[in-house]
């Protein structure tokens, strides 16, 4: 019992003296809010933002795109199902 609460005081001082917020907000500013822009960042952050649509990583390929669209955008090819697997009823 007495380790026990000899860590949990431990715990307690080390979170009492860690960083504050202000301490990253000072260091790593929000990339999202600068406040000046040039062509060139501009033209990195459209090529940025598409990159998944020029050569899209493994999840977006094979677990969004392939399962759900790709059929219908013919990006990726398919073998027709056998006759035999579709019954067609006669009247």
């Amino acid at each position: 019992m007495k380790k026990i609460s000899l860590l949990f005081l431990g715990g307690l001082l080390l979170a009492n003296v860690s960083c504050k917020e202000s301490d990253f907000s000072e260091a790593y500013p929000n990339p999202a809010k600068i406040a000046e822009t040039t062509v060139e960042k501009q033209f990195t952050g459209v090529l940025y933002s598409n990159k998944d649509y020029v050569l899209p990583g493994y999840r977006y390929y094979f677990v969004t795109l392939r399962t759900s669209i790709n059929h219908y955008t013919q990006s990726t090819g398919w073998i027709n199902a056998s006759a035999s697997t579709f019954r067609v009823h006669r009247v």
